[in-house]
């Protein structure tokens, strides 16, 4: 008896207080945590309306983002498949903007970008996030078969986009950068040192390889990239010789030691020929023009779609 008897005090003046504790704790805790993100997002729209992607003093969008893989690589795409000819003088304006909108994944961190953007959004709109991360990025996780399908489907989403007869009277370029950054990312966001090449996953993308990216470091994944993508501007070789002279000159940097630098610099310089510089201006505008688009939906067609194949 004194055995219950004691167990019965320790339940009733001991055990029930701290439970009791430990519930008021998780429920400031989870309140805590529930304002605190909640915080963290209006912040996070706050500091998107004041990024300076955009700055008075840096006129030129490349000056402050020079990624070489989307802003150049396009840039020196676009200019050789001579997509102002193709499109007439419309659309003189659309290869700079394809530069910006292939670009603007990486630039506007608390809208697009891998980190913090989709985890700024996990609570309130999961399925963003989602589309941010597997879509956008491509940071899906998908290997061999599945990721060259992946691949593919959204090379003929870019196709359609730039060939096909509503896209020729009407093109939309931000929808057509989106897609750019989008193929361009199914290249660089891979694991080549698997069994199968491998996408990265949603949850950690490629935080423990940093090196992803870098095209000295994986030049077959960058002439694979920009040949299949010139391909699918172009359908046909415009530009093709001017490509291979192009990745010749990269791969003689690398066998020379050159580091990414020196790859960036090239490729930086080439960009600078075409002359497709972006204003402060131009930027902002382009910019006020992709947050009135929902862009989780257009991401979500995407992939639901099955785009045809054009002639």
């Amino acid at each position: 008896m004194t055995f219950k008897v004691a167990l019965r005090w320790v339940c009733t003046h001991v055990w029930k207080p701290y439970c009791r504790l430990v519930d008021r704790c998780a429920v400031v805790l989870v309140i805590t945590v529930i304002v605190v993100y909640y915080a963290v997002v209006g912040l996070g729209g706050l500091l998107t309306r004041e990024e300076r992607v955009c700055s008075e003093t840096a006129h030129d969008f490349q000056v402050e983002y020079t990624i070489t893989g989307h802003a150049f690589t396009v840039g020196i795409l676009a200019n050789y498949a001579e997509l102002d000819k193709r499109l007439g003088e419309s659309n003189a304006d659309l290869e700079r903007q394809l530069v910006f909108y292939a670009q603007a994944p990486d630039a506007y961190k608390y809208r697009y970008m891998a980190f913090p953007a989709p985890q700024l959004k996990l609570l309130h709109n999961p399925t963003e996030a989602k589309r941010l991360l597997r879509v956008l990025h491509a940071l899906h996780g998908m290997r061999g078969e599945a990721l060259q399908k992946r691949r593919d489907h959204l090379r003929k989403a870019l196709i359609w986009h730039l060939h096909s007869d509503e896209a020729k009277s009407n093109p939309e370029p931000w929808k057509i950068g989106l897609l750019l950054h989008a193929y361009a990312d199914t290249f660089s966001h891979t694991c080549t040192f698997c069994d199968q090449e491998t996408a990265y996953g949603p949850v950690l993308g490629h935080v423990y390889w940093p090196s992803a990216d870098k095209i000295g470091k994986y030049p077959e994944k960058f002439k694979r990239y920009t040949k299949t993508t010139l391909s699918a501007l172009t359908l046909d070789d415009t530009g093709a010789e001017k490509l291979d002279r192009l990745l010749s000159r990269i791969d003689e940097i690398a066998r020379d030691g050159g580091s990414e630098a020196d790859i960036r610099a090239y490729l930086g310089a080439e960009y600078a020929k075409t002359g497709y510089t972006i204003g402060a201006q131009e930027c902002r505008d382009w910019n006020q023009l992709l947050r009135g688009q929902d862009v989780s939906a257009f991401l979500g067609d995407v992939i639901r779609t099955d785009w045809p194949d054009l002639p």
